[in-house]
């Protein structure tokens, strides 16, 4: 079965819905591919929780309830504390195995997510170990692969029957794209997977209504990190015009 965005209906996996717009976390990180705007985000937001709590509570103000998180006990506490100001229960869509499987795996089980990704630090090795995280987060959650190498790993996932959902960097511009943005999208094109794309806006360098109208062609849905309020509303307002049930 392809999953495609044409009649833009929900799709669900073991009775869990699967989002087509989720709130990313990595500006919150300061993650290295804003490159120069990096160490600002961080001290913005990962030194200033409550910064990261305000936009969560934003989002869902937009319709915006799934945040795409890193199993990280500041942006899990922050996440607690979007859900007491809004009195929302925001879902998680988690990334983990950045620094420790089995603890990121425990502050999701926390968090009550119900989708559960490997972080490309695990997926794109697509080895024992891989597998094993895949089960054990089969266990209590829909798993799924982020990968930073789409052209390659999203076709060797097919061997994988367990994992429903794949995140993987997509954008006009081909960057981030591994190993090639050609190879990249015939991948996505032919797995059977549910993708949802990352990076979209390119580390910023992307005008939304850009970005989001060519990426809407190929995936699924989209996580998209933003930096302020005012790039939380652009971005999100004009996604909707393309993923229409997020």
């Amino acid at each position: 079965m392809k999953h495609e965005r044409k009649d833009n209906k929900d799709l669900y996996v073991d009775g869990v819905r699967i989002p087509c717009l989720l709130l990313g976390t990595s500006p919150f990180i300061g993650a290295g591919q804003f490159g120069r705007r990096a160490w600002e985000y961080r001290r913005r937001f990962y030194d200033n929780p409550s910064n990261m709590a305000e936009l969560m509570a934003e989002a869902v103000e937009l319709g915006i309830t799934h945040v795409q998180a890193f199993g990280d006990a500041v942006i899990a506490k922050a996440i607690e504390d979007a859900r007491e100001m809004t009195g929302n229960d925001i879902q998680v869509v988690g990334s983990i195995g950045v620094h420790n499987f089995g603890r990121e795996l425990e502050i999701m089980k926390v968090l009550g997510a119900k989708i559960i990704m490997t972080h490309a630090l695990v997926t794109d090795r697509l080895d024992d170990n891989f597998r094993k995280c895949i089960d054990r987060i089969s266990e209590i959650a829909v798993p799924g692969a982020v990968t930073h190498r789409p052209g390659i790993v999203i076709h060797k996932l097919a061997d994988f029957d367990n994992v429903k959902i794949v995140m993987a960097p997509i954008n006009k511009t081909g960057k981030y794209m591994a190993p090639s943005a050609d190879e990249a999208l015939e991948a996505i094109k032919e797995t059977d997977k549910i993708v949802i794309g990352k990076k979209a806006l390119s580390a910023g360098s992307l005008r939304p209504r850009e970005a989001l109208e060519y990426v809407s062609r190929y995936v699924y849905g989209v996580a998209i990190g933003v930096a302020s309020s005012k790039e939380l509303r652009e971005t999100f307002t004009t996604a909707k015009e393309f993923f229409k049930n997020g």
